[in-house]
């Protein structure tokens, strides 16, 4: 009986000294918001395991008569975390429970290629996001064609393009899983309730967080392949049916319908500044450039519709078939900078650029001033 209780003292110790190696704290700005407002949330986790140094902070919110909720996730590096959720003016009255849980995982994305094999020789993986420079890298997968991707930052939606590193291997057929979009058990928690409006903020065993109502199975995302026929088509046609009025002006014009080099390029710029004498690119970081002639900013067209350089960070090089660079003076605009106007791919001929690629678009991070609404 003695040793009974020997066992069960231990096991208890043992559960004890686990839960003290990790606290999450959890400070806000204030409890009592209006509509307008922003909610500035900093958070510390205290870890004894250098395995915990990258996690990630779920962030659940839910009125609490639990008729709507929302969710945020957040990188938490070395332990601390800090946000802002700006209330949008149209959030309804009411009393909030904001539900933190740490899960000891940061963002990875993990691929299986279903039909991988050694004449690919690895595949070539681009990433495109606004709020940090392209990023491309390759892997080779085991033999099983399973890779992994490390850990990355990123907020919001990027565009993930994966290709084979040679197309003798054939056509890439893959799918594509976040982990972080698994059911997982927190390994620290807190709950915040606060007022937006002239709501009472309730006591707090007076609610309780159902977390199996906010679990969510793993997510596999959707693959997207494309089989297309190649059929050839000169640049001059693509030309008489998509260039019209003013961008008909003299211009230096660059063909990517079947142009390999700026298929494979990092991104549309970084090709244009190597073809094009006296076209600066300013990369600022972050995806955001400067196009500039001669010390002027260059007009920006996308399918002779103004843009910025911003908009086409997304526009991946292989859906472009056609840039036209008009001279300072010249072009649709006249302007000191001169024109750039980018045409995309269309029908049959953006097939053809979707062959032996699968692209998908995954959520990383929410942003570090997000909206609640």
């Amino acid at each position: 009986m003695a040793k009974k209780i020997s066992v069960i003292l231990l096991f208890l110790f043992y559960l004890n000294s686990i839960s003290a190696q990790v606290e999450l704290n959890v400070r806000l700005n204030k409890n009592t918001f209006t509509q307008g407002d922003t909610l500035v949330s900093q958070c510390v986790f205290n870890y004894n395991d250098a395995a915990y140094a990258a996690s990630t902070l779920h962030v659940w919110i839910e009125n609490t008569s639990g008729t709507r909720r929302w969710k945020y996730r957040f990188p938490l590096i070395n332990g601390k975390c800090l946000f802002n959720l700006v209330i949008d003016k149209n959030l309804g009255t009411d009393t909030y429970a904001i539900n933190y849980l740490v899960q000891p995982q940061f963002f990875t994305v993990r691929g299986h290629v279903k039909n991988y094999n050694k004449a690919m020789n690895g595949i070539n993986m681009l990433l495109i996001s606004k709020s940090m420079a392209n990023h491309s890298s390759s892997y080779t997968p085991d033999s099983a064609g399973n890779f992994k991707i490390g850990r990355i930052l990123f907020s919001d939606t990027a565009q993930f393009t994966f290709t084979p590193n040679t197309k003798k291997g054939g056509e890439l057929w893959m799918t594509v899983e976040t982990p972080l979009d698994s059911s997982f058990a927190p390994i620290a928690k807190q709950t915040t309730l606060i007022a937006v409006g002239n709501a009472t903020i309730p006591k707090k065993e007076e609610y309780k967080f159902d977390s199996v109502n906010f679990s969510t199975k793993g997510k596999e995302l959707a693959e997207i392949v494309v089989v297309a026929n190649t059929i050839e088509r000169k640049q001059k046609e693509f030309q008489k049916k998509n260039v019209t009025g003013l961008f008909k002006a003299l211009s230096l014009d660059i063909n990517g319908l079947y142009n390999a080099k700026m298929m494979n390029s990092m991104d549309l710029f970084a090709y244009l500044q190597t073809v094009k004498t006296g076209l600066q690119i300013q990369n600022q970081g972050g995806g955001i450039y400067s196009i500039l002639q001669q010390g002027f900013l260059v007009d920006l067209f996308l399918d002779e519709i103004r843009t910025t350089a911003a908009e086409l960070t997304f526009l991946h090089p292989a859906d472009v078939a056609l840039v036209k660079i008009y001279e300072p003076g010249s072009g649709p605009t006249m302007s000191f900078g001169g024109a750039l106007a980018i045409y995309t791919k269309k029908g049959e001929d953006l097939d053809a650029a979707l062959k032996l690629r699968s692209v998908y678009q995954i959520f990383g991070y929410s942003a570090e001033i997000s909206i609640w609404k």
